[in-house]
């Protein structure tokens, strides 16, 4: 007699790329649908200065310059919006799959899983992994020197640590507690395995400097920069932004329960050396602005803290891990369940009420796919003379030349200096820090921005 065996499901690839396939398409939806905002304008412009003042950190003091060279040259085959965030989207899939291989490598396939899920519905890094800012780039920077750390990979690995610091200053909050990790095992506990690694993050400490030595001449504006952040800085808002889970208190409850039970288990307990070097940066960057906030230095921006939410995904993943009655699944059900729909609240409230995640969204979308554009018409924009009207302006003409709305045609448009150039025939559009106007005309020339 025969039997037949019984097939198990293979729920650990099913759950991966369920997961994979609900945080992209939820991403690819908030980056078809959403305005273009503030920051996003800013790097924009940015890629478009010359290369010279972008690597002597003329066009912005307040990041390194590695980012926005990679968007000039990503810039190359179109300047479209759209184009620009599908960057950050492909860098949110290659972070999934370097967190499932750092979770596999770590543990098994379970744990990467966990991890990717954690990252996937969190809502900290919903708030970046569809727009255009460097952000969700230093997280794959950081997860890949995690992993080429792990796997002794070391000339990648020192590589890597180059790209990270030379594109943002949010790698520099990993690096700089990773070295003092490998400095504390290396002389206080005489580890000899641990002097390559810091060996090597000392040389790119150095080559760092070398490539950027004007970091040390724009110190100043760079804090300055960051001093709008001063109402953030604040553990009330800074803890649950970190967490995803932002204003819902029960939330920011639960999380920091998981996080506290998952630290436990990582340093009490038996746990491989990674899990615990990737806990110890970000429990010593957060302590770190915990500390800043009862000093006049304030030097962590709260954006560029990515290795904190990269620690407490960790955690999570330990904490769901360790569950094993069925009491305690049911709970971890219920978690999961929680997660998702924490993220799903976030992405809905995001367009609504997007001050409380620290994003200023741009009118110009709404604006431009309201115009009533004929032949022969003309757009008139009067800009007020403001600081805050420049970008906003920028960011018009951008939307205008049709790059914001998909398949928008370009509009005519000019710029004039006061309401005397206006003709009888101009009617409002938009009134604002910058007012829009529409004159029919037998004359009108494309602008460009």
């Amino acid at each position: 007699m025969y039997y037949m065996e019984k097939k198990q499901i293979p729920w650990v690839p099913i759950f991966l790329f369920s997961t994979i396939f609900i945080g992209f398409i939820s991403r690819l939806y908030l980056s078809l649908t959403l305005p273009i905002w503030h920051d996003e304008a800013y790097s924009i412009w940015a890629s478009t200065t010359p290369f010279f003042r972008i690597i002597t950190g003329f066009t912005d003091p307040v990041h390194t310059p590695g980012y926005y060279l990679l968007l000039k040259v990503w810039s190359f085959v179109s300047m479209h919006l759209f184009w620009m965030r599908l960057n950050t989207l492909l860098f949110f899939l290659l972070n999934t799959l370097i967190l499932y291989q750092l979770g596999r490598k770590i543990r098994n396939a379970t744990y990467g899983s966990l991890l990717v899920f954690f990252y996937i519905f969190s809502g900290y890094f919903l708030l970046f992994d569809w727009n255009v800012r460097m952000y969700t780039f230093i997280d794959t920077c950081i997860l890949l020197s995690l992993f080429f750390l792990l796997k002794k990979q070391y000339i990648l690995f020192g590589l890597i640590n180059i790209v990270g610091l030379y594109s943002d200053y949010a790698f520099l909050w990993y690096f700089l507690p990773l070295g003092c990790i490998y400095v504390f095992y290396s002389f206080i506990k005489n580890d000899k395995e641990k002097y390559i690694p810091l060996k090597i993050i000392v040389v790119d400490t150095i080559l760092f400097i070398l490539l950027y030595p004007n970091m040390i001449l724009f110190y100043q504006r760079g804090i300055e920069g960051i001093r709008w952040m001063e109402p953030y800085w604040n553990p009330a808002f800074f803890i649950p932004y970190f967490l995803g889970s932002h204003d819902v208190i029960p939330m920011t409850v639960v999380l920091w329960i998981l996080f506290i039970i998952g630290g436990y288990q990582v340093f009490v307990k038996k746990c491989p050396f990674t899990i615990r070097l990737i806990l110890l940066s970000a429990v010593i960057s957060l302590a770190g602005t915990l500390l800043s906030v009862l000093t006049p230095f304030k030097l962590f921006h709260i954006r560029s803290l990515q290795i904190v939410p990269l620690g407490f995904i960790f955690c999570f993943s330990e904490c769901a891990m360790n569950i094993r009655t069925l009491w305690k699944k049911i709970i971890l059900i219920f978690i999961l369940i929680l997660f998702i729909g924490n993220y799903f609240t976030h992405a809905y409230l995001l367009p609504i009420q997007p001050g409380k995640y620290i994003i200023s969204f741009f009118p110009w979308k709404s604006v431009i796919k309201n115009l009533t554009y004929e032949n022969g018409t003309t757009f008139n924009i009067l800009a007020h003379n403001l600081p805050i009207t420049y970008l906003l302006r920028w960011g018009l003409m951008y939307s205008l030349n049709g790059n914001e709305v998909l398949f928008s045609k370009k509009y005519a448009y000019k710029e004039i200096q006061s309401y005397t150039e206006l003709t009888p025939n101009c009617a409002f559009v938009y009134r604002g820090l910058i007012d829009i106007f529409s004159c029919p005309s037998h004359y009108s020339s494309i602008g460009r921005y």
